[in-house]
């Protein structure tokens, strides 16, 4: 769970017998003694110890050590997720800037020279100016607000190694991303051992790396260069010492172009999926700041979705990710990919339904109008959830819409209609009546409708 495993994968070219680790705990039938023994292997079961200063060795099971201590060496071990690993929270860092702004995620290092600081965040590290900087606090993040799917894919491998041909693959195209080409090459010979269907888009990408591995005078560049922008998010430095190695050796070029290319593709690719999960971040953010500072009406609500929204998300954009206009605008015509983001406009799809009354307070039709609705349902979160709704459908140049979901009306049961009853004498002799009203929770719309958009 820790960037360290990282680094291991980067550096590792052979894998060597691990060293006998010192641990020590109590066994249940002498808890008063404290054990202390060289681990030489950790499983489901127990341990393997050698005693110290001896070759003698034993079993311990889990079972025969004291409770406590046999959970602490079962997470020692990676056999066992701590509290935290479980709910996927790791030790990171709030970075507060004079304003009242915050970012999220792990301050990896501070250039005094530069006057800049780099923050991993969002699967990104990014560069931020000290003259900015109010504080540091030390606080536990979710994995997914410092890396990115594929980086804690691979960091989770550390507790499950990979076992069917798609972990391999899967940790072999990272492997090759970073820069390490022969614990890759295993992986991907791994992936096609155990599904030779994989053989034809494999084949390339081995040829491709024994290309890399028999240059060895251009492999340890491509290998720093690779780690310095795919690991570490530093493509500049990656990119200056790619094209000072081609300059200086001119038979290389065409290897570090294709490397080149390589990166400015993985990068793009990395600043698309952060794009979209800021910009989803920066809508959810600037529609409840909405609703807080104007408590609007639903018809104000509606009309700023249609002109002021868009405004408001692209300046919270710029602000979160500094960068340039032009690149802003070319991400903003990329499409998202992963999985949907729900809202719902819960009773109030009235506002979309074709069939639905749009509230009037005629008689004995639809009592109250949208506004009533609106005002019955005035929590923040509720209204911000119907807005997300209602701009996910009325914005396709910002959200894509993957699904949509209908489900009956919780009040009417998906009628559109309730029924009244009037007794105004006794029934035997003809007295009172019954009638159908307009649904005075859905207006006659229904459903309930759910939108999932990217």
């Amino acid at each position: 769970m820790k960037k360290s495993f990282l680094l291991v994968l980067l550096v590792s070219v052979v894998v060597l017998a691990a060293p006998k680790k010192v641990v020590s705990f109590r066994l249940k039938k002498d808890p008063a003694h404290k054990a202390k023994v060289y681990c030489l292997e950790a499983s489901e079961d127990g341990m393997e110890i050698e005693y110290l200063g001896t070759r003698k060795k034993a079993f311990v099971g889990w079972s025969d050590i004291v409770e406590s201590d046999a959970k602490r060496l079962r997470i020692k071990f990676k056999l066992e997720l701590t509290e935290d690993e479980k709910k996927g929270l790791i030790p990171g860092h709030e970075i507060w800037f004079k304003g009242g702004v915050s970012v999220r995620g792990i301050l990896e290092r501070k250039d005094e020279d530069k006057n800049v600081m780099f923050v991993r965040t969002d699967g990104m590290i990014l560069p931020y100016p000290l003259d900015r900087l109010d504080r540091v606090e030390k606080v536990k993040i979710q994995e997914a607000e410092a890396y990115n799917e594929d980086e804690i894919y691979v960091m989770r491998l550390e507790q499950r190694p990979p076992t069917n041909w798609g972990d391999h693959r899967r940790l072999a195209n990272y492997l090759y991303e970073i820069g390490n080409y022969r614990k890759a090459k295993e992986h991907y010979e791994e992936a096609v051992r155990l599904r030779p269907e994989l053989r034809p888009k494999v084949d390339p990408i081995l040829a491709e790396i024994k290309d890399i591995l028999d240059d060895e005078e251009a492999l340890g560049t491509i290998q720093k260069a690779k780690a310095l922008a795919n690991l570490w998010g530093r493509y500049s430095e990656a990119i200056d010492l790619l094209e000072q190695y081609a300059a200086a050796r001119p038979g290389a070029k065409r290897r570090i172009a294709l490397v080149l290319d390589e990166i400015d593709a993985v990068r793009i690719r990395k600043l698309t999926v952060r794009y979209h999960r800021v910009k989803t971040r920066e809508a959810d953010r600037a529609i409840k700041n909405y609703l807080l500072k104007k408590s609007p009406t639903l018809e104000e609500a509606r009309s700023w979705i249609a002109s002021g929204f868009k405004e408001e998300l692209q300046k919270r954009i710029e602000r979160r990710m500094s960068l340039e206009s032009e690149e802003l605008e070319g991400l903003s015509k990329t499409k998202a990919t992963g999985a949907a983001h729900w809202a719902s406009y819960g009773g109030g799809s009235f506002v979309v339904s074709p069939t639905a009354k749009r509230g009037k307070s005629t008689g004995k039709d639809v009592r109250g109008d949208p506004e009533s609705w609106w005002r019955r349902y005035g929590d923040v979160q509720s209204r911000s959830t119907w807005l997300k709704a209602y701009a996910a459908e009325q914005l396709p140049e910002l959200f894509e819409v993957v699904t949509i979901r209908e489900s009956k009306c919780q009040k009417c049961g998906g009628r559109g209609v309730v029924d009244k009853s009037s007794v105004k004498g006794l029934k035997a002799l003809g007295g009172g009546h019954n009638w159908k009203e307009t649904c005075p929770r859905c207006y006659g719309a229904r459903v309930d409708r759910g939108i999932g958009y990217r």
